[in-house]
């Protein structure tokens, strides 16, 4: 996921999770589900040094309407 979003190259993009809440820890353990991935420290870190901006489906779709 931080090579991933480190690498991200294009103002607008979307990647899809599954909140997984069965996989490892927050730690990033040997399996981390997608909810523990990005409630991580780490990923939350690149996050904010890149400026990304978090939205939801639901937000966007909102945003395109009122296009």
């Amino acid at each position: 996921m931080i090579n991933l979003l480190n690498n991200v190259q294009v103002a607008t993009a979307e990647i899809y999770f599954h909140p997984d809440t069965e996989g490892g820890g927050p730690d990033l353990g040997p399996n981390p589900g997608d909810l523990a991935t990005l409630l991580s420290s780490p990923v939350r870190l690149v996050i904010d040094q890149k400026g990304i901006q978090l939205s939801s489906y639901s937000r966007m779709s909102a945003q395109i309407r009122c296009l």
